[in-house]
């Protein structure tokens, strides 16, 4: 099965401008309101490993779940976790240690920056979205499902 092409998940969603808001889940607080929660670095570092670890074995296990692109791979080396969809592109998720953040690069909505708070989620300061909530929207809208079960990493996490 061919995967859509940014072109055509943009027309399916609206304007790369508009994607953002395609995206964007109306929450009942402020993200400014959102406490975020301090690390060391140490917790830092196992907390990050963790989400990435998971990431990547949800990831690997994906084929399993929709029809995937001959172009499909998965790689996680060093903090660094590279998803390569073929089309519409690829996802890069790396941890930043000295930000204490996590950092998606996405193919449909662009670089985006997550701080980790108090209930076990990584959330984008800008949107108060939550790095699995975005994952599972856009994998949804690529491969044309309703839900994927990536949300549930977060539940994993400590």
């Amino acid at each position: 099965m061919l995967l859509p092409t940014p072109s055509q998940v943009f027309r399916l969603l609206g304007s790369r401008t508009n994607l953002q808001y395609a995206f964007h889940r109306t929450l009942s607080t402020k993200p400014e309101d959102v406490q975020f929660k301090p690390l060391t670095e140490n917790q830092f570092d196992r907390i990050s490993e963790e989400t990435l670890e998971n990431l990547s074995e949800y990831f690997d296990a994906l084929p399993e779940k929709v029809p995937i692109s001959m172009d499909y791979d998965v790689s996680y080396s060093m903090g660094v976790l590279t998803v390569v969809l073929g089309h519409p592109g690829t996802y890069v998720i790396n941890k930043q240690t000295p930000n204490k953040q996590i950092w998606l690069s996405s193919p449909l909505s662009g670089p985006q920056r997550y701080d980790y708070v108090q209930n076990h989620k990584w959330i984008y300061k800008r949107t108060g979205t939550s790095l699995h909530e975005l994952l599972e929207r856009e994998l949804c809208a690529i491969f044309d499902q309703k839900h994927l079960g990536i949300q549930k990493l977060e539940e994993k996490s400590v």
